[in-house]
C-alpha cells in the first residue's frame, strides 16, 4: 500500500544518515538525499477522551479477565510502552513499595524474531510509582498466572514474564496491542490505538497539576522539552484552565469588595 509521510520522512532520514557517512569515507562526492525535500508530516491530534469516556474504558475493564485488566490498567497509569510491557519480568515489580522498575524492553524485528534489550535511552531506564489499586490487581493476577503454572506443570516455560502466551512463554508486543483493539470492539469504545494509552495518561497528569519535568520522568523522556513538544496541546488547554482559576479569584475578590463597600 501507499507509505504514510511519515513513514517516508523516516525512511529519508536514515538513507540520508547512510550516504553522509559514504561522504566522509570518500566512497561519494555529495548527498544525493540533501537535493530531496522530504514530505511534510502533520502531528497526529492526540485522543480526546474526557472524564466520561475514561470512566467508560475503566468501568468496561472490570468486566474483562484478569490478564487483559493487568495490561490495559497497567499501561493507562504508567503510560509504558506495549515494548515495555512485554519485556517486563515480576522480579520489576517491587510490590512492598509499590514500584514498576523499567529495565527493558521487547522489539519484534523481522527476519530476527523478539528481542529483549535495554531503553534506547537512559531516561528509559526508570522506576513508576503504582497506585495502591494497580498494586492489588497485579497481586490478584499474580495469584492467578502461578496457578496456571501449576495446572500445566512440564509445559510451563518459566521466564519471569509478567504478560505471557498460554505456556509461559514471552508474550509478543503486537499481540498487546490486538488485545487492546478486541476489548474497545467489544465494549463500543472509541476506536484508539493501545500507544494512545500512553498520551492519555500523560494528557491527565498534565490536566491534573503534575509538573512537566515529573511527566517527562514518568514518561521516560530524556529532555521535558519533548514532553512539551508531544503534549503542547495538553498544555495550552491546562493553561486555559489556570486562566479560568484566576478569573474565579479575581471576581471572588471583587465581589467581597463590593460587599465590604
Amino acid at each position: 500500500g501507499k507509505l504514510s509521510n511519515s513513514t517516508i520522512q523516516y525512511y529519508h532520514r536514515v538513507l540520508s544518515a547512510m550516504l553522509a557517512d559514504a561522504v566522509r569515507w570518500g566512497l561519494l562526492k555529495e548527498n544525493p538525499c540533501e537535493k530531496v525535500k522530504p514530505p511534510k508530516v502533520t502531528p497526529r491530534e492526540m485522543p480526546q477522551l474526557d472524564e466520561e469516556g475514561v470512566r467508560k474504558l475503566l468501568a468496561a475493564l472490570e468486566e474483562e479477565p484478569l490478564k487483559y485488566r493487568a495490561i490495559i490498567e497497567l499501561a493507562f497509569v504508567t503510560g509504558c510502552r506495549r515494548g515495555e510491557l512485554a519485556a517486563l519480568q515480576w522480579k520489576h515489580i517491587d510490590f512492598d513499595n509499590g514500584i514498576l522498575h523499567i529495565r527493558q524492553a521487547a522489539e519484534y524485528i523481522p527476519s530476527v524474531g523478539v528481542q529483549v534489550k535495554p531503553p534506547k535511552t537512559k531516561a528509559g531506564v526508570r522506576d513508576i510509582a503504582l497506585p495502591a489499586s494497580t498494586v492489588r490487581l497485579l497481586k490478584e493476577y499474580r495469584k492467578w498466572q502461578l496457578e496456571q503454572k501449576m495446572r500445566l506443570g512440564n509445559l510451563w516455560q518459566d521466564g519471569d514474564w509478567v504478560f505471557t502466551k498460554w505456556n509461559g512463554d514471552m508474550i509478543f508486543p503486537d499481540t498487546i496491542g490486538d488485545i487492546f483493539k478486541k476489548f474497545l470492539k467489544r465494549h463500543n469504545l472509541p476506536a484508539i490505538r493501545f500507544h494512545d494509552l500512553r498520551h492519555l495518561a500523560a494528557t491527565l497528569l498534565i490536566h491534573e497539576g503534575l509538573n512537566v519535568r515529573a511527566v517527562a520522568g514518568r514518561m521516560g523522556h530524556a529532555n521535558p522539552d519533548v514532553t512539551m513538544r508531544v503534549y503542547a496541546h495538553a498544555l495550552r488547554s491546562a493553561d486555559k484552565q489556570a486562566a479560568s482559576i484566576m478569573e474565579k479569584l479575581i471576581n471572588k475578590k471583587t465581589h467581597a469588595g463590593h460587599k465590604q463597600a
